[in-house]
């Protein structure tokens, strides 16, 4: 399952220590950038937060090695890595459905638009072995139908 790059701001008080022990081994989200007030920033995580850590569980490991980052300073480049996360998760999705589209054969079907992304996203090679696939089960449900 894919996991979804995430940060905490204001990570070293008790809030935002409890979401990083939530975050920790999750299936659904990588814990990747943290962030607190300029105390802290430039420290490791285990250095900002772990003279008042206040949680039962002791700190994710995962965690621990992580640099805070100026929750104010370094807003700009929070807000930037969030951007290029997104860009970076809309291409995987258009990867996706370009590679359904050939997979299920629907390649006639397809618009000027995904026609154009299939070259732009879609390496010639990938596009050869994805048909390749779609040819061996077409065969194979060929072969189960006449046997």
């Amino acid at each position: 399952m894919k996991q979804y790059k995430v940060g905490v701001i204001g990570c070293t008080g008790m809030v935002g220590q409890r979401f990083v022990t939530l975050l920790e081994n999750h299936p659904w989200f990588q814990l990747t950038a943290l962030a607190a007030s300029a105390r802290s920033a430039g420290k490791t995580y285990e250095e900002a937060a772990a003279p008042r850590w206040a949680m039962t569980s002791p700190m994710p490991e995962e965690a621990k090695g992580l640099l805070v980052l100026d929750a104010e300073a370094d807003a700009e480049k929070l807000e930037k890595e969030q951007k290029r996360a997104r860009k970076q998760a809309r291409i995987a999705q258009r990867v996706r459905a370009l590679e359904r589209l050939i997979l299920t054969g629907d390649l006639d079907h397809l618009t000027y638009s995904q026609k154009k992304g299939l070259k732009k996203y879609l390496s010639e090679e990938r596009t050869a072995e994805l048909m390749a696939q779609r040819a061996d089960a077409e065969a194979q449900v060929q072969t189960t139908l006449f046997v």
